[in-house]
């Protein structure tokens, strides 16, 4: 299969749109750190009342539609600033996902993490899924459809490592 067709395929278990509320939230997002993938993910689960260990986000929605920046709630956020172009994973993204949830502690007050990309996050779900801990949930949107929760295990770690190991890692 080619990779972009493999990228194509859900990760996780997909929450249809008109399924998504506070309660269906709150059945899956039972571990952490809980981590948003996109602006629209991260809206809707701010939206919903959850607070987010990390989001990474570019400030667009289905890739050209800008939105604004003050669109999401990120005051008291720490954010950090990593370019990344299109279709790629910078080692600067790659690298800011890493240490940011190396700096992870479960049961502590940790502070959202954001990723704001200058750029395209679209694959930053691959290395938010090596560098999560187990258990962790790793949101993102299904264009049109809904949300895809993938819930961070050995089983998904192959998974996207297969993938990632036929990538090149851009400077």
């Amino acid at each position: 299969m080619e990779m972009r067709e493999e990228l194509k395929q859900l990760f996780g278990e997909l929450l249809e749109n008109d399924r998504i509320t506070k309660d269906a939230l709150n059945r899956r997002l039972t571990t952490g750190p809980i981590i948003a993938c996109g602006d629209e993910t991260a809206r809707k689960v701010f939206e919903l009342g959850f607070v987010l260990d990390m989001a990474v986000i570019d400030y667009k929605t289905k890739r050209d539609r800008a939105i604004a920046k003050d669109s999401l709630p990120l005051k008291g956020a720490k954010v950090i600033e990593v370019r990344n172009p299109p279709a790629t994973v910078t080692e600067e993204l790659e690298g800011a996902i890493r240490s940011s949830l190396e700096d992870y502690r479960p049961g502590r007050s940790n502070r959202t993490v954001v990723l704001a990309v200058d750029g395209e996050e679209d694959l930053a779900f691959l290395p938010l899924v090596l560098y999560s801990p187990l258990g962790a949930k790793v949101l993102y949107g299904q264009p049109d459809v809904g949300l895809v929760i993938a819930t961070v295990d050995e089983a998904l770690k192959v998974r996207v490592q297969d993938i990632y190991d036929r990538m090149t890692i851009t400077r």
